[in-house]
């Protein structure tokens, strides 16, 4: 990143106006941009855009009327078609100059007004500067270090945040095992920094005075450092944007923790993203608690009153489907191949009766179909399927039943599983011609 780049100097929520230097056919798409058609990359003379670093997200806007796709820093030659025409107002300096990708191209030497998405920026700053509390003092308490950093639209789907597409969260990995507990604490005292507003200081240190600060960093670094310091939190080399203070971020929110590669990794979000996770987690607790008559405070009992019962409905269900199982199980005695259509099961439940039928009935070849909901046009209804033989290898039969019947599925040799459609007629006929004898 630039040192004392126009990005980090604009004044928030304040417009700009910019000429444009350049504007290039791109040869491919910036990694993580999804466009299809033409994508041209222009250079300002003025950068106020924020480009994709530092874990950040880039910022979002318009250049005129023309919405930014994505902002890079990254020297010219790799965004540029080979023999592509170039028009360019001004040669290029030493320094590689931010490419602002667009659908349409831009006239160069044409000066535009340039609008950055403030809500997006205020967010991402609100985010990394969160996040760098939560680092320092997990760094300072625990020793831990941060190896990764996740600031995206939507998280990994392990992370499981309540946060919805378009509201960018974060996650962080952590060089040791951190738990809930823990977090907890480290959570307070982040919030207590929050409240106090405490003031941000972005500088660059001489090298001489770089060597001596106790700064966090992944890598060794030399020459022009950007450090960012949080009184009484953390001092680390970024090159995102930030709050100004730390009463900016409004509210931290740490979601959840997982093991992850010999670590942990921690979800969180700050400031209205936090206010709505916790909204959304409360309106579904009160949810919750409403149906349980119970108050939200109460839901954790009434969670287990209720998976108790469950476990003992389940109990007394599987045993009266044994004791089903095995009345049809003495009803087919004595056929080589049963084929069977039942109601009131679920998918579980039918492989269980398919194999029950197998090892009770005596049965070589034993078919079961369950009705499923959705129908095709002409009635034909869709079934699940468990197809079971403890002699033949159903494989090839399954694949000449699928061809029949317009089915999904596979499984072992001795035991397939999937769906198709039919009437009950044609199935039982699909059936026997897909596994005569």
């Amino acid at each position: 990143m630039k040192k004392n780049a126009y990005y980090y100097e604009i004044p928030r929520g304040a417009d700009f106006t910019a000429r444009v230097l350049s504007c290039t056919e791109a040869e491919k798409a910036p990694e993580g941009l999804s466009h299809s058609g033409k994508l041209y990359c222009v250079t300002l003379d003025l950068e106020g855009f924020y480009p994709e670093g530092g874990g950040q997200p880039c910022d979002r806007g318009w250049i005129g009327t023309e919405p930014l796709l994505s902002v890079q820093e990254q020297e010219p030659a790799a965004a540029y078609s080979r023999g592509a025409r170039q028009e360019t107002a001004v040669s290029e300096t030493e320094q590689p100059p931010i490419l602002h990708y667009l659908a349409e191209p831009l006239p160069v030497g044409e000066c535009f007004l340039c609008r950055i998405d403030w809500v997006w920026r205020d967010r991402n700053s609100q985010n990394h500067s969160g996040e760098h509390i939560i680092s320092g003092l997990i760094h300072r308490r625990f020793g831990f270090h941060n190896v990764g950093f996740h600031m995206a639209m939507t998280l990994p789907e392990e992370v499981g945040s309540a946060i919805p597409a378009e509201r960018p969260g974060m996650c962080i990995d952590f060089d040791g095992e951190l738990s809930w507990e823990m977090l907890l604490e480290i959570e307070r005292e982040a919030n207590h920094i929050v409240r106090e507003d405490r003031v941000l200081r972005c500088f660059y240190p001489s090298e001489a005075e770089l060597s001596a600060l106790p700064y966090r960093s992944k890598r060794a670094l030399s020459g022009s450092v950007r450090l960012v310091e949080i009184p009484g939190a953390d001092l680390c080399a970024c090159c995102g944007t930030h709050v100004r203070t730390t009463g900016e971020i409004g509210m931290i929110k740490l979601l959840s923790v997982l093991r992850h590669r010999g670590g942990s990794r921690v979800a969180l979000c700050c400031g209205d993203l936090a206010l709505w996770d916790y909204e959304e987690t409360r309106d579904a607790a009160s949810a919750a608690a409403q149906r349980l008559s119970v108050p939200v405070s109460g839901l954790p009992e009434a969670v287990e009153r209720q998976q108790a019962e469950l476990a003992r409905r389940e109990l007394r269900i599987g045993a009266l489907n044994e004791k089903y199982f095995r009345l049809k199980a003495e009803r087919f005695r004595g056929s080589s191949r049963i084929c069977d259509f039942e109601t009131g099961l679920n998918n579980v439940e039918l492989r269980k009766y398919c194999d029950f039928l197998l090892r009770h009935s005596g049965a070589q070849l034993v078919s079961v179909f369950l009705p499923k909901m959705r129908e095709k046009t002409g009635g034909e209804t869709e079934y699940s399927y468990v197809i079971g033989s403890s002699v033949i290898d159903l494989r090839e039969g399954g694949k000449r039943l699928n061809s029949l019947r317009c089915g999904r599925g596979g499984g072992a040799p001795s035991m397939l599983q999937g769906t198709l459609f039919g009437t009950e007629e044609e199935i039982r006929a699909s059936v026997k011609e897909a596994f005569s004898e």
